[in-house]
């Protein structure tokens, strides 16, 4: 984990703790995304009901806001996966579990919207905004009505196929250079967030959580290597502390700094390849 005054508007904490502590910011990002007016946002995820449902899932979502019916997730990717879509599918179902209650019917489901920024470009087309909508592939433009809009955003783009304020924006967060006043709001906001004590210890404590659990986790391995009185012993001891430590930090991380699996592990650092069996081990 990077030290807290290194942090940007890309580190999920910094992206949720602004957003979650300006409305107008946060209405003003969605607007430029979707080029969509919003009156005014009420932030979902203080609600209880919609904690329990998410947490039992393993997820929680950096920025769930809605505006009347409509609902809108943000969701800051720094790693490119090939799941990216059904993710999106996946935060979809569980926003409308959480919109719609028992005994409700299903057209009272309100528009909902899914917006992930990246630091990549998932589709190598070179766009800045990749927008998606069910529609009938036999009849061109014949929309299936449901809803839903997905929107992946590539904050690496250079061209010219977006409104100026979301360019600036994106532009920020690839570089964090500042050429358009929604650009200067949001660097200021992260600095604002910066300055404050309590999230500051916050970060930090939860770092150093991290680091004691990883020292456990080793102590742990070497005693049990130790105990089996041989060089094979000591590296599968050795390598069994380290899952459970890391089990244990990955676990943290989501409930601590509301991160999903996904960002967890890339907090930790953790390979493409050993990150199946943190997933199958967490969802038991």
């Amino acid at each position: 984990m990077n030290n807290w005054e290194s942090l940007t508007i890309r580190d999920n904490f910094i992206f949720s703790k602004v957003m979650e502590t300006n409305p107008d910011l946060c209405r003003k990002i969605i607007e430029v995304i979707l080029d969509i007016k919003i009156d005014h946002i009420e932030y979902l995820e203080r609600e209880q009901t919609l904690q329990t449902r998410l947490d039992s899932k393993g997820i929680r979502l950096d920025v769930y806001v809605k505006d009347g019916s409509r609902s809108f997730n943000l969701e800051m990717q720094l790693t490119d996966s090939k799941s990216l879509g059904k993710r999106m599918r996946y935060y979809q179902g569980l926003i409308d579990m959480d919109r719609i209650g028992k005994g409700q019917f299903y057209d009272q489901l309100g528009e909902s919207y899914v917006i992930f920024i990246c630091t990549f470009d998932h589709f190598k087309r070179g766009l800045h905004k990749y927008t998606f909508r069910e529609s009938c592939l036999e009849e061109n433009g014949l929309l299936l009505g449901d809803g839903t809009t997905k929107v992946i955003l590539n904050a690496t783009a250079i061209g010219d196929d977006v409104n100026d304020a979301l360019k600036g924006f994106l532009d920020y967060v690839a570089s964090g250079k500042i050429e358009h006043p929604l650009a200067e709001e949001v660097d200021n906001n992260v600095e604002r967030v910066k300055l404050a004590k309590e999230w500051r210890l916050e970060y930090m404590t939860f770092e150093m959580l991290l680091r004691e659990r990883e020292r456990q986790g080793e102590e742990r391995g070497r005693a049990e290597g130790k105990a089996e009185g041989k060089a094979e012993g000591k590296a599968e001891g050795k390598a069994e502390g380290i899952v459970l430590a890391t089990l244990g930090n990955l676990k943290n991380l989501m409930q601590n700094l509301n991160l999903t699996l996904e960002q967890a592990m890339d907090a930790l650092k953790i390979p493409i390849e050993e990150r199946g069996q943190y997933a199958d081990k967490l969802s038991r």
